[in-house]
């Protein structure tokens, strides 16, 4: 299956006050070549189910999340088979930088970077079936 990336951009719990949305889905595709980046309003609750239709609509097999800390997401929140990273924009950048500034901003698509690099490396493995039955 060819892979393809996208990027969700979660523009709620501040992260739109504090940061220029815009610039992000314009790293994410001009910069990384990311095929499909778009926002979404909460990447929790009805937002999540939004993202999951839009994740199977794609055909998307990798997806970096940007929005809130990855320990609000249940294991099973996203589809079977979809490689997904979880950056805490509100946790690592929102709450912990002055909002509207240019260091804000910098660091904000720093990370989005190194997490779009992360998950191009990324492969689901194969499970390991063993030749011979294993006896204990």
């Amino acid at each position: 299956m060819e892979e393809k990336i996208g990027v969700f951009v979660c523009t709620g719990y501040g992260i739109a006050e504090a940061l220029d949305i815009d610039a992000l889905c314009k790293v994410a595709t001009d910069e990384c070549g990311v095929p499909f980046c778009t926002t979404v309003e909460s990447c929790e609750g009805s937002g999540l189910g939004s993202m999951n239709e839009q994740i199977q609509a794609e055909g998307l097999t990798k997806v970096v999340v940007a929005g809130i800390s990855p320990r609000r997401y249940a294991d099973d929140a996203f589809p079977e088979g979809v490689i997904v990273e979880k950056i805490a924009l509100r946790e690592h950048v929102v709450w912990c930088q002055p909002p509207g500034e240019e260091d804000t901003q910098m660091l904000a698509e720093d990370y989005l970077r190194m997490y779009i690099a992360k998950v191009q490396k990324m492969y689901i493995l194969e499970p390991f079936q063993p030749e011979e039955p294993i006896d204990k």
